[in-house]
């Protein structure tokens, strides 16, 4: 009777100490590294700081941008922070390799020093940027 205990016993321990749950399937090298986004935004200008305009005249400034990702890019709009400004975006998409412009276009109806700050939204997965003006209003 003994041998027949000693067999079930042995069998019992035997079978909890395999691993019956659910198996992994192996991780892949690219698992750990964070993954790149296929739409990348590259800013040429992100501020004109010093410029000088004279009272009542409209001026416009360029900011210029790059889709350097692999799809195309969309600005979906773009907010001045000065109410004398109002940008202008493009109107569709930006294909790889290109370029295009957010512009921003003010009349300032006082002389000193005016400034502008403008959020442009686009459906990257980067943060959205701040693009700075920097104007001094003169007679």
């Amino acid at each position: 009777m003994k041998p027949i205990y000693y067999l079930l016993l042995g069998l019992t321990f035997g079978l909890l100490s395999c691993n019956s749950g659910p198996t992994e399937a192996p991780k892949s090298k690219e698992a750990g590294k964070p993954k790149k986004p296929n739409k990348i935004i590259a800013w040429r200008d992100l501020s004109h700081i010093n410029q000088t305009i004279k009272v009542g005249e409209s001026h416009t400034w360029n900011y210029v941008f790059y889709n350097t990702g692999i799809e195309p890019v969309r600005i979906k709009q773009a907010l001045s922070s000065n109410p004398d400004c109002s940008c202008t975006i493009p109107p569709g998409e930006v294909e790889v390799g290109g370029q295009d412009t957010v512009k921003l276009t003010c009349t300032f109806t006082r002389p000193g020093r005016e400034s502008a700050n403008i959020t442009v939204e686009h459906d990257t997965e980067q943060g959205f940027p701040i693009l700075i003006l920097l104007a001094e209003v003169v007679e």
